[in-house]
């Protein structure tokens, strides 16, 4: 019998890396900032102080908030990062019940991709595949589990979509998602897969 595929996103859905984002922000400027406070997906927008540092000269050596965080802080957001809750337990299980998972992510920058391998291995992070790319959709699979709305709203998609909840896909106009297909964790998420595909 065929493996079903679970393509499970990495960064908010594995790795803590919003948390990690708020870490660096309040490192770099003193500012506290919380998850709920962050609400666009663009870091642009949901750290404009760190814009405005750049452009007036206060932060050396980027050019753009992404590479900010991404690049120049890439040890920081990807590496040091924190393992979300359960995760690791979850996917595990799911993996003993004959799921193959197919980790999927887009990084920018070579250094983060080197960041990233590092932190599932550091952290013992199973997966059959990994992915490194945009086109998530191009991946075979029966369900994704994303935060980021841009993938999960893609018409080429044709995985059954779970959405992780945070503030920032609740609030982006662009986009539109069944309120129904959301869950607070990924573990959630593994168990309404589990239920399902059981009955």
């Amino acid at each position: 019998m065929t493996k079903k595929v679970i393509k499970l996103d990495i960064d908010g859905c594995v790795r803590d890396t919003v948390q990690a984002l708020c870490d660096v922000f309040e490192m770099t400027t003193g500012i506290h900032r919380t998850i709920e406070e962050v609400t666009s997906y663009k870091v642009s927008e949901s750290f404009p102080e760190i814009k405005k540092l750049i452009e007036n000269g206060d932060i050396k050596n980027c050019e753009s908030v992404d590479e900010f965080f991404f690049k120049n802080h890439s040890y920081d957001c990807f590496r040091k990062s924190k393992v979300k809750g359960d995760v690791r337990k979850s996917i595990n299980e799911i993996k003993d019940l004959g799921f193959k998972i197919a980790l999927c992510t887009y990084q920018p920058y070579p250094i983060s991709i080197k960041h990233t391998v590092d932190f599932l291995t550091e952290n013992e992070i199973y997966y059959d595949e990994l992915h490194f790319t945009k086109d998530k959709w191009r991946i075979s699979g029966d369900y994704i589990i994303d935060d980021a709305l841009m993938f999960l709203t893609d018409v080429r998609e044709q995985a059954k979509k779970l959405c992780i909840d945070y503030p920032y896909n609740r609030t982006d106009s662009k986009f539109s998602f069944d309120k129904n297909n959301r869950f607070n964790t990924v573990e959630s998420a593994i168990k309404y897969i589990r239920k399902i595909e059981t009955v």
